[in-house]
Formats: structure tokens, sequence, C-alpha cells
């Protein structure tokens, strides 16, 4: 436009989910007419029509989160209208009425409902959570909308080495409590590292985190044996400035032995439960114009 130069923005920090503003200042004697600006401040984000808080990975980092719920769907509690720990409650609707997306893709239970994969801490990148009113296109969710990003390797080689322990030895006993009648483990070692492979152009990321959770009620003949892992392996191609191809598996192989342990059960009527959620996905993005993505 006559009278105005071209300015440029790099590395703009757009929240997920959301949207970002851009102050431009014209500078001195580029203009020589009379510029008025009318401006009112809204009310409301005009972006956004529902409840919304993004958890950043600085926040996530050193928020305090805990040793045995370290995982996203710990992080919801701190959000207004939310209770519960591993399956929350949004707003009075039930642990099965919430929907989790990780990188774009619905990874909810198509049994319980309820969450259907997890992964190292230290791969979340961002944490969207939406409630009251998000858009029609999260469907199968009446409570809650949880958008999980993991991350994604760059041209610097970054890693997290996680390692949490606790016994007995922890628990001190009181005036109604012998901690020596309770027998219980917990032990987390995490790690991630990612980096270049080709510079500029291929990158990889990798998490491997491994738990153990051991727990004797008191009385009980048998110990509640907690045993995963979890695994996230991500590989981003930069094809050229303007397509990219990812591509991500992830898996949780996890063995919970004597998993209803108590008092009142017999050693050989106890259960035995084995899990796990292996997602491969592929994405290809492509900027086919200034107005349409593929």
């Amino acid at each position: 436009m006559h009278g105005f130069i071209s300015q440029e923005r790099s590395e703009v920090k757009v929240n997920l989910g959301g949207a970002a503003a851009l102050s431009i200042v014209l500078p001195e004697g580029t203009f020589g007419g009379e510029v008025e600006v009318v401006a009112e401040t809204p009310v409301v984000d005009p972006t956004q029509v529902n409840t919304e808080q993004v958890f950043s990975e600085n926040y996530l980092q050193n928020a305090a989160i805990g040793t045995l719920g370290r995982d996203y769907t710990s992080v919801l509690v701190q959000a207004a209208g939310v209770t519960g720990s591993s399956n929350p409650n949004v707003f009075g609707s039930t642990v099965g009425e919430n929907a989790y997306y990780i990188d774009g893709i619905d990874t909810t239970d198509p049994v319980t409902a309820t969450w259907g994969t997890s992964f190292n801490f230290d791969a979340i990148a961002e944490v969207q959570f939406q409630t009251s009113g998000f858009e029609a296109e999260y469907g199968r969710a009446t409570g809650g909308l949880v958008n999980v990003v993991t991350k994604s390797g760059g041209n610097q080689f970054t890693g997290t080495l996680d390692v949490r322990y606790r016994d007995d030895s922890f628990q001190t006993s009181g005036d109604h409590f012998d901690a020596s009648e309770l027998e219980s483990a917990f032990q987390d070692v995490a790690a991630t590292l990612g980096g270049p492979i080709l510079r500029d152009k291929v990158w990889f990321f990798a998490s491997y985190e491994y738990i153990n959770s051991e727990f004797t009620p008191i009385g009980s003949p048998t110990t509640r044996d907690w045993e995963g892992i979890n695994y996230l392996g991500k590989l981003t191609w930069q094809v050229n400035p303007s397509w990219r191809v990812i591509g991500k598996y992830s898996d949780t192989p996890t063995d919970i032995a004597n998993d209803d342990a108590s008092r009142f059960l017999a050693e050989e009527a106890t259960s035995f439960q084995k899990q796990g959620t292996a997602i491969f996905t592929a994405d290809i993005n492509g900027v086919l114009s200034d107005s349409l993505m593929w």
C-alpha cells in the first residue's frame, strides 16, 4: 500500500488452539498524512467462546504435579471446575464424558470413554484444556476437552532425565497409624532425547519411562504390583519450505499383578490385568497457497 513499508515478524508464539496479537508500529517519517486511530477494549476475547486454559511447557516444568500422578491428567485439576485425579470430573460431568486428543488424534478409550494412552511427562510441549462451549468439531464430549501436543526434535540436541523413588522408609508412624504395617515402594525412571538427523531437514525425538509401583494393603496376603513402560518416538521431515511429514509411534505396555489385593481376598482369587495402547500416526502438512492448507 502506498505510504507504508513492509514489516516482518518471526518466532511469534501462538498458544495451542489460540490466537496471537501482533502490534505493528510504523517508523516515523514513512507516512506524510494524518492518521486517526480509534480502538475499544473488548469485554470478551472475540477469538474464544469457551472456557479455556493452556498449560505451557514452562508451567508444566515448574508446577507442583507430584510424584505418583506425573502425567497430563494430573495437570487438569489445577483448572477451575475440575475434581478427581487420574480420570477427572469436569463441571459435574462423569469421568466418561471427556475427550482426549494427542497431537490432534482422538485417543479416548472406546470402551471406558476415559483417557486411552500416556507417556513421559517431560515429552509434553503444551496442554490445552477446554470446557463450557467448545467448538462443534469436537464431538462425544460434554465435560472437558484435553488436547496435548508432544515435543519434536530440533537442530540442537536436548534431553531430560528424571528419577523418582520412595518406599516404606518415607512413611512416619502416628497415633493412629503404624508405618511398619504398610508395605509400599515406587520408582519412576524417565528420559527424553531429541535432535537433528539432518540439520534443517530431518529431526528425531524419543522418550522412555519405566514405572513400578508395589503396594500391600494392611493384612493382605498379596501385593499389588503395577509395572509399565511408556514409549514415544517421533520423526519430522521438512521436505521443503511448504511441506512437512511427521511419523510417530507410542505404546504403553503394562502388567498389573494382584490388581484387587485385599485382606478379604485369598491369594489364589486375585486378578491379573494386562493393558497397553499402541498408536501409529503419520501426518503430511502442506501450504498450497496463501489461503489454502492441506
